[in-house]
Order: structure tokens, then C-alpha cells, then sequence
């Protein structure tokens, strides 16, 4: 999560900067970056069909059971761009590919 500090370094950066490039670079640096995950649906798919785990690891070229793993820990690896162009060639939507991830509020006003 980001602390109070990159809160508001973030926030002056994204006022006072046309582009978003320093914003990117200062997460970038001090690694903070944005979780995303892969949808339930998808992870069950992976688990319960053969062929679909299957096509998955080579279209990745990883082996069918590492894909399995990665599944099971729900990494963040199958959120990588070949796997979710293999996810919509196979019909799902950008909404049934991904996890949605509630945003953090701040309770302190």
C-alpha cells in the first residue's frame, strides 16, 4: 500500500504534470505497483480442464503443470500479455479475465 508521503507525492505529480511518465518512473522506483490478478472463473478452468491448462502452457511455453501451480497460488504470471490473448481467443471477456480488486479508502480525514 502507499504511505502517506507517496500519496501525496503522487497526487503533486499528477497535478502538475501533463504526463503520466514521472508518475510511472517514481513508482517504478520505489516499487509500488498495482496488483492484478487473474478471475476465479479462470483459475477453476485451469484446475478442472486438461485441454485448457494444457493449450495454456504451451501457447506460455511452460510445462501444464507449472501452469497448474500458478494457478493454485494465483500468481500474478498469468496476468502476462500472451496468456490473455490465449484467455479472449478462447471467448472470455476482459471482465471474466480479471480479478476486481477493491480500491483501499482512507478512514483517517
Amino acid at each position: 500500500m502507499f504511505t502517506k508521503t507517496d500519496k501525496n507525492k503522487i497526487r503533486f505529480l499528477s497535478k502538475n504534470i501533463c504526463t503520466h511518465k514521472h508518475i510511472y518512473k517514481y513508482k517504478y522506483k520505489h516499487k509500488i505497483k498495482k496488483e492484478m490478478k487473474v478471475s476465479k472463473l479462470i483459475i477453476e478452468k485451469i484446475l478442472t480442464d486438461s485441454t485448457f491448462s494444457g493449450e495454456l502452457a504451451i501457447s506460455l511455453g511452460i510445462k501444464q503443470q507449472s501452469v497448474i501451480g500458478l494457478a493454485k497460488r494465483n500468481s500474478e504470471k498469468l496476468t502476462l500479455y500472451q496468456a490473455v490473448l490465449f484467455y479472449r481467443e478462447k471467448g472470455f471477456t476482459e471482465k471474466e479475465i480479471f480479478e476486481d480488486i477493491p480500491k483501499t479508502t482512507n478512514n483517517n480525514k
